[in-house]
């Protein structure tokens, strides 16, 4: 069984599993920096989402402020995603937005 390290009240997450989804400085040497490019953005977005979450939790946003925020930022991707000017072109923003689940 991985070992499992605690982040917090509620965030679990397993070295193992995090040195599965890290896709590491070797990448970069092996050709893959495009991927590794798609990675770390998206990595970003889901951390703010992460914290504003978390603000969420902590009481420092009501629960409609940080559905909302979350709304803004769902928006936002979905209106520049593809377009030639902007730089969310990749096809990794499309597979983001569809695995992103709405809070229930």
């Amino acid at each position: 069984m991985p070992r499992v390290e605690r982040h917090g009240p509620t965030l679990r997450i397993s070295r193992q599993a995090r040195r599965r989804r890290s896709p590491g400085l070797g990448g970069i040497s092996d050709g893959r920096a495009a991927g590794i490019a798609a990675y770390c953005e998206t990595d970003v977005v889901n951390t703010y989402l992460l914290f504003t979450r978390f603000q969420v939790l902590r009481g420092h946003l009501t629960q409609e402020a940080g559905r909302a925020e979350l709304e803004v930022i769902r928006e936002a991707l979905r209106g520049r995603i593809g377009q030639p000017s902007e730089p969310l072109n990749g096809e990794h923003w499309g597979r983001f937005l569809e695995a992103w689940q709405p809070d229930h």
